[in-house]
């Protein structure tokens, strides 16, 4: 279940800056990181906080984290959404 929900005018480059400080957050060792990514990430969702500190975690990770935080299966389902709204806000402006 998704924790935020996507404004209308959602921004794909504000999406990658929450997953690379969701990226440092992990990497600084903080707890919140952890829970995110346990509760987001499907590989991890039944490992402890000591266990995910001793994962691999990169950007793809990350990506895959906020994309499932907002409800999407998927990073590209997430950045298609985006790209889809956006491409529907600039016809209705140019009309």
């Amino acid at each position: 279940m998704p924790t935020k929900f996507l404004p209308a005018s959602a921004d794909i480059n504000h999406l990658k800056h929450q997953a690379k400080d969701l990226l440092s957050d992990f990497r600084n060792g903080k707890m919140s990181a952890y829970q995110r990514i346990r509760e987001f990430h499907p590989k991890m969702a039944q490992l402890t906080d000591d266990a995910i500190s001793g994962q691999t975690f990169s950007l793809s990770d990350a990506l895959l984290s906020i994309a499932r935080e907002y409800g999407y299966p998927s990073w590209p389902r997430l950045k298609t959404v985006v790209a889809e709204t956006s491409g529907q806000k600039a016809a209705r402006q140019h009309r």
